[in-house]
């Protein structure tokens, strides 16, 4: 990861985590990630978790994706809060767009499968019973996305967001992987 402006590396009950300011230009560059996938979701099944924290938005916020805050829509993963917090998927033909209700100024686990075939499933740690694996609204995409490989942790993010264990698998995982990530740290310290 490439770290830009005011994030810096912090305790938390998670364990160590990225800390973001909500400064400008304060977020973070993934290296090393599978371009192809990620700039292609209709050419990979996928698996994305980590552990999030985040103050009530007043504005919008990307948390994770490759989107600018001007409103254009690219091929990607996106996750944003824009009055309803959004996990979206835009492939080539097919996108799914998932709204959920997370808890705010706690930590979390949020993880999403996406299939190439076009179906999205996101799933809140079992703290919470808003955990799903049923898609809200999927489609066929509209014509004119615009590509880009780059991806960001809280880009355009304001006022904070915290972070922790990012996984990115190219492939389809189980609920069950998610579970283990959410336990390994939460069934240990019960909190």
């Amino acid at each position: 990861m490439d770290a830009k402006g005011n994030a810096s590396n912090t305790s938390s009950p998670v364990g160590k985590g990225l800390y973001l300011d909500g400064t400008d230009d304060t977020y973070v560059k993934l290296k090393n990630h599978e371009k192809k996938c990620l700039e292609h979701p209709s050419d990979c099944d996928m698996t994305i978790g980590f552990f999030l924290k985040f103050s009530p938005p007043s504005d919008l916020q990307i948390y994770f994706g490759n989107k600018d805050a001007d409103g254009e829509l690219y091929e990607g993963i996106n996750i944003y809060h824009d009055g309803q917090f959004r996990v979206e998927v835009y492939g080539k033909n097919e996108y799914c767009s998932r709204v959920i209700s997370p808890p705010q100024k706690v930590w979390f686990y949020l993880g999403l499968v996406w299939e190439k075939n076009g179906n999205l499933a996101v799933y809140q740690d079992r703290w919470y019973s808003q955990s799903s694996w049923e898609h809200n609204q999927c489609g066929k995409s509209p014509s004119g996305l615009k590509t880009r490989g780059n991806y960001y942790l809280g880009r355009d993010t304001f006022p904070v967001a915290f972070y922790n264990d990012l996984n990115i698998w190219y492939s389809k995982q189980s609920r069950d992987v998610l579970d283990e990530r959410w336990n390994a740290t939460f069934g240990k310290c019960g909190s």
